[in-house]
């Protein structure tokens, strides 16, 4: 045993600097996977988190539709522990520059920090001053790229509340008090994640000071004692003066629309986290392997000594240890710096404790994992037997381009590239290349695939160039008919967008009349509703009350009567995509015997003229964002950066990986060089053996990985678009994967750089040292 460490402490002082890069190499490759597994685990406890730093989600979030708030009378209640209310106030900032109101914020006066909001910039209001306001970052953006500062001063003029109760435009006077505002900082809160809009809060001291102004509407999120009934709270509410229309509303912190694109992104950022760890293994695996082998005349002589593969295994274990141990403290830095990036983009607004955060569990696994893998490897090399590398090798493909008349260039580095280097295969390189350009071009397909259908509104349902009308309102007057004689209009579908009960479930649906061409929900199985008693149902809706096409549902409206209703088709709707349903109209209205037909889907014939849109518009009230983008998509918008965080993190791998490994085999062969140089090669065809090594490195690891990475790519895509229930399809640019390929083949010539000088070198007894 001690002639193990004696020869351990040899080893590690003669290669000090070789175990020092592989510790490096291999702390940033395992570094770099701890960290996206400990960012994943961060990012999907994001909303848990938040919600529970905030105090909870509340127990009761009521809307009370007009009148002055009524904060105090509800705090005043029995039952009521805890509340938070904002109301919004008609008090509007001035433009300096012209003197005229600006409309686009929505101004709340009230609890600044209620619902989880947080201050990023500045301060919260003075809660007795009257006069100062905060904005949230979509106008701080606006106005700060017009100068504005925190401590900025705003002229603020108000309508009242007779004028609220009217019209209120640009060409209406304000009634209201006029006063100077003090903006003292900027906020963000998880509500903007679905609402983003334009925002300002005033101190809550301002519906005191200023109770001449209109108020529109309040909103009041309370914590309620146990056992408390939230249905005799709202009772109350609505016997107060100005409380008769109050409604509760179902509300957290972090909505349920946020946390299913948090959950989006964690299912994909586990995707990544998997092929990471599987990449940065296999290559940490060629480090340690390249780090701790043995030289065949090494082994022959110590065998002769009496050594056994165990001695081997032993020895190597414990240098193996020693380069682990060089890798521990910094795959612990790089795990933490890395999480700091974590949850991705628009979902930060859920961690709590935005910066860098060590996730000790996690990186102590991945220390314990990245030290076992290198033991192991050490273990196997020690265990190896003496195998004789030159007989061994396999190289038909060098031999055959050889038979052919190429290069000597071409020829030797194709050998290189394909046979092993003292007994260490060439399949490992070859594969854990692979490996990563199969992860980074299933993550363009994955990327590009979901950039395509947040982008392309016909995958989720848009079957449409233009809608008109409003559905929040009910339609006086048939508004449909007039639309389809207009002879620019080739279709028009009038529609309802209600919900009904199906099987017991609450289901947006919407009810249609095709009433000129054939504009309807668009169809991905079986057919679309056209008779009395048939249903189309969105995959998400058939997945979760458990049918099929073919099958009879129980449908419930308005009206309380279920009826049956055969489903005959899988429909993507434009309000719900996959979460929808869709019935024609006639069987609609006898669900909902209030529902009209509210809203035109209307398509122009190819060569209508641009004003043929602004005629129909202008017989057509439509309000601003009347039909929302469905919840799923808007969720799926927020992950379209895991696929490319995967690209990133495989292309640093590979780099890293593919480096080190180049270095190390060149490095490997110096005896190779040494005699092809004593054959007559000069410094140049030295160098092209390097670059055609590395070439054919990365031309195998693409003709590998290129397809591989392509069907995984789809396979997702296929799974995601199923869940979703919209147009299935992935999209694969070609020009994108040549572009790739380009680049990773001049990649490789890039970082063959170095070891090619280094392979030149008419330093022929630097080359040939430990290697005879």
């Amino acid at each position: 045993m001690l002639a193990i460490w004696i020869r351990a402490q040899i080893w590690t002082r003669r290669n000090v600097l070789r175990v020092v890069v592989a510790g490096v190499v291999i702390g940033v490759l395992s570094g770099v996977a701890t960290g996206i597994v400990a960012g994943t685990l961060r990012t999907g406890s994001a909303p848990d988190r938040y919600t529970d730093a905030y105090g909870g989600d509340p127990d009761l979030f009521i809307t009370q539709q007009s009148g002055r708030l009524l904060k105090d009378q509800i705090a005043a209640l029995p039952g009521v522990e805890s509340i938070q209310a904002v109301a919004f106030v008609m008090a509007f900032l001035v433009d300096p520059t012209d003197d005229s109101l600006v409309f686009d914020p929505n101004p709340f006066a009230g609890d600044v920090d209620s619902l989880g909001t947080r201050i990023v910039k500045g301060r919260f209001p003075d809660p007795t001053n009257p006069d100062e306001f905060v904005v949230n970052r979509m106008l701080w953006n606006e106005l700060s790229a017009d100068g504005t500062q925190i401590g900025d001063s705003f002229t603020v003029r108000t309508f009242d509340q007779r004028q609220v109760e009217g019209y209120i435009g640009p060409d209406v006077p304000t009634e209201g008090p006029t006063f100077t505002a003090t903006l003292v900082g900027v906020t963000e809160a998880p509500n903007e994640f679905d609402e983003s809009s334009q925002q300002l809060v005033f101190s809550p001291a301002f519906l005191d000071v200023y109770a001449d102004v209109g108020v529109v509407q309040s909103l009041m999120a309370m914590q309620l004692g146990d056992g408390t009934d939230p249905g005799e709270i709202i009772n109350a509410v609505r016997g107060m003066e100005g409380g008769v229309d109050a409604f509760a509303v179902p509300t957290r912190i972090v909505s349920t629309s946020a946390r299913r694109a948090v959950s989006f992104q964690v299912s994909a950022l586990w995707f990544v986290s998997s092929v990471t760890a599987l990449a940065a293994a296999v290559v940490i695996a060629q480090v340690a392997a390249r780090t701790l082998r043995i030289d065949e005349s090494e082994r022959q002589s110590l065998s002769a000594l009496g050594w056994t593969r165990r001695e081997f295994a032993i020895e190597r274990s414990i240098e193996g240890l020693i380069a682990a141990g060089i890798a521990a403290p910094i795959t612990a830095l790089i795990a933490w710096v890395v999480t700091g990036y974590f949850p991705i983009g628009l979902l930060e607004l859920f961690e709590p404790d935005t910066g860098a955060r060590m996730d000790w569990v996690v990186v102590l696994l991945g220390v314990v994992a990245l030290t076992i893998e290198v033991v192991v490897t050490a273990v196997l090399i020690g265990l190896s037997h003496l195998r004789r590398s030159v007989n061994r090798n396999r190289q038909r493909l060098g031999d055959a381009l050889a038979d052919r008349g190429a290069s000597v260039a071409l020829s030797v580095g194709t050998r290189f590239a394909t046979s092993t280097v003292r007994n260490l295969g060439a399949w490992p390189s070859l594969l854990a290349g692979a490996f990563m350009v199969a992860g980074l071009v299933g993550s363009m397909v994955v990327g590009m695939s979901l950039t395509s259908i947040v982008g392309h509104p016909d995958r989720w349902g848009v079957s449409y160039q233009a809608l008109f009308g409003n559905p929040y309102t009910y339609a006086e007057e048939d508004m449909i008919h007039p639309i389809a004689d207009d002879p620019d209009v080739v279709a028009v579908t009038g529609i309802n967008i209600g919900s009904v009960t199906i099987n017991g479930f609450e289901t947006a649906t919407i009810g249609f009349d095709q009433v000129k061409g054939a504009i309807g929900p668009i169809v991905i199985d079986g057919r679309l509703p056209l008779a009395d008693g048939e249903i189309g149902i969105g995959a998400e809706v058939q997945r979760r009350i458990g049918v099929a096409i073919g099958d009879t549902v129980e449908v419930t409206g308005t009206e309380g009567a279920a009826r049956p209703f055969i489903v005959v088709g899988t429909v993507v709707t434009p309000d719900s995509a996959g979460n929808g349903a869709a019935m024609i109209f006639d069987s609609f209205a006898a669900l909902n015997p209030t529902a009209t037909q509210n809203v035109a889907l209307v398509d122009f014939r190819n060569d209508a003229p641009d004003s043929a849109i602004s005629r129909v518009s202008a017989t057509v009230f439509s309000p601003p964002d009347a039909l929302v983008t469905p919840t799923s998509l808007r969720a799926l918008e927020r992950v379209t950066a895991a696929p490319y965080l995967l690209a990133m993190v495989v292309t640093s791998l590979a780099v890293i990986g593919f480096a080190y490994l180049l270095a190390s085999s060149t490095r490997g062969r110096r005896q190779d060089f040494s005699i092809l140089r004593a054959l007559g090669s000069d410094s140049r065809q030295l160098r092209a053996i390097v670059h055609w090594q590395a070439m054919v490195v990365g031309l195998i690891a693409l003709a590998v990985g290129v397809p591989t990475g392509i069907i995984g790519g789809r396979l997702i895509v296929s799974l995601l678009t199923d869940a979703l229930g919209i147009v299935p399809g992935a999209q694969v640019s070609l020009p994108a994967l040549a572009g790739l390929a380009a680049m990773a083949l001049l990649g490789a010539n890039v970082l063959a750089f170095l070891p090619a000088r280094r392979a030149a070198s008419k330093r022929i007894s630097r080359l040939s040292r430990d290697g005879q």
